[in-house]
């Protein structure tokens, strides 16, 4: 409910813009941000934007911070991009990978800092 309160005050889209309130409001606006939430509704998604907040990584090291196959990594990876949320960029053989949707960032922001450790929803 916190993050529905946090995205409708501050009228912004997944692309940080800002947008009016009657927008905000619209059927549209409501499926954006659902598809946005969805994107991020996974312990290793979550794991990997927060993470990615902090410094930029490749797949290898991604995959050795979470101890998760390479290829589930990739599949995170995939969707976090397909939703605008991180971009990668190549680097000789490897492919570096970072967060670009600021709301996304305000959103795992939001989420560490009103979570205590150790409590659940």
């Amino acid at each position: 409910m916190i993050i529905i309160e946090y995205i409708y005050i501050s009228g912004l889209s997944s692309k940080g813009d800002a947008a009016g309130m009657d927008e905000a409001n619209t059927p549209a606006r409501y499926e954006e941000m659902a598809e946005l939430l969805k994107a991020l509704a996974h312990p290793a998604r979550l794991c990997i934007v927060h993470g990615l907040m902090e410094q930029e990584n490749n797949v290898t090291t991604i995959r050795k911070c979470l101890d998760l196959p390479q290829s589930t990594v990739s599949q995170h990876l995939g969707i976090l991009k397909s939703r605008g949320i991180i971009k990668g960029r190549r680097r000789g053989t490897e492919i570096s990978y970072t967060v670009t949707s600021e709301l996304a960032r305000k959103l795992i922001r939001l989420l560490v800092a009103e979570m205590p450790a150790g409590e659940g929803a």
